[in-house]
């Protein structure tokens, strides 16, 4: 008989630690944190004024909210988001009257599309597949519903990093000399002070907190230094690739043998079955062999190239604000 030594369980040590954050959110607090380290390089810096933002998504819809609206959300009522939307349509596809099979997003997913009822149409299957494959049926789909990107992804990051961001600092720096101001603080010193709206006005506002302002000079016209952060390593090792294209009397007629995703244009199957459907076999056979074909090409990364590089993350710091840093 075979006797099986028994292991510890290992989900038991799978736990996350205690303040985990997604890599994203981990990337953007340790960006912020770096940058801060380097402005230290360059500044004696010995007090931190943090803007804690504190974003609450649904008063960005909806202003007026409260109470027990927060409960009672758009899809109250309903089992799921594709319920609403067959009750908002009444069952029936939004381009006929026919019954809804498939529910489309109409900003793809990959293009940052949102999974909301505002970027979600319900459709039959045949207006589903026709919307995939024809960009003048796509445009009537964007006429009756335009659909919607994600929009608050943004701040919801920032939601999850600010306890640790002020954390942080509190830990390196000390918390005496480390502190919180929100945004509505901001803005009241930044309008008695008569100063525009603008990313690096209200830094330099937090810069003056712990200054005298009736006998600082303050400027109203700032020219801001740009620190910016690209990303310097991209795994994606093929960036493009050049669809295969068939061409009659110099006019492009079809693009691959067959779709590719989201592709919009004719195949060479679509348009072999259109002019089928008013030529012989013949005369089908000999407009094929007339085709001009450029086969596809693949474009590979072989050196980082920062022209190529479009993310990127921007911190402003202007003279004014160097001139207050306050040092005790």
């Amino acid at each position: 008989m075979k006797y099986i030594k028994g292991k510890p369980a290992r989900f038991i040590h799978r736990t996350r630690h205690k303040g985990w954050l997604t890599p994203t959110a981990n990337h953007l607090l340790e960006t912020h944190l770096n940058y801060i380290n380097s402005v230290r390089n360059l500044l004696p810096i010995k007090k931190y004024v943090v803007e804690y933002g504190v974003f609450d998504t649904q008063k960005l819809d909806n202003a007026t909210i409260g109470g027990k609206e927060y409960q009672n959300g758009t899809l109250s009522g309903f089992k799921n988001l594709e319920d609403f939307i067959s009750f908002t349509q009444g069952g029936q596809c939004l381009m006929c009257s026919k019954n809804i099979e498939h529910y489309h997003h109409i900003v793809p997913k990959t293009d940052g599309g949102a999974n909301t009822h505002h970027n979600i149409a319900g459709l039959c299957k045949g207006h589903h597949d026709r919307v995939h494959k024809n960009k003048k049926e796509e445009g009537k789909l964007q006429k009756l519903k335009e659909g919607t990107k994600k929009r608050y992804d943004s701040s919801s990051i920032l939601n999850t990093i600010m306890p640790s961001l002020f954390a942080e600092l509190q830990e390196a720096h000390g918390e005496d000399n480390v502190f919180k101001v929100f945004g509505y603080e901001t803005r009241e010193i930044r309008e008695n002070l008569n100063l525009p709206k603008a990313h690096y006005y209200d830094s330099y506002v937090l810069s003056l907190k712990f200054t005298d302002l009736t006998k600082t000079k303050i400027s109203t016209s700032l020219n801001p230094y740009e620190l910016k952060q690209f990303r310097r390593h991209n795994r994606q090792k093929l960036y493009a690739t050049r669809d295969r294209t068939y061409k009659l009397d110099g006019k492009t007629v079809a693009k691959n043998k067959n779709k590719r995703t989201g592709q919009k244009d004719n195949s060479l199957k679509e348009f072999r079955e259109e002019i089928a459907k008013v030529n012989s076999k013949k005369e089908v056979r000999r407009t094929l062999s007339s085709l001009k074909v450029t086969p596809s090409k693949r474009h590979y990364r072989n050196n980082y190239n920062l022209n190529d590089t479009v993310q990127a993350t921007i911190f402003n710091i202007t003279k004014d604000m160097i001139k207050s840093v306050h040092v005790k």
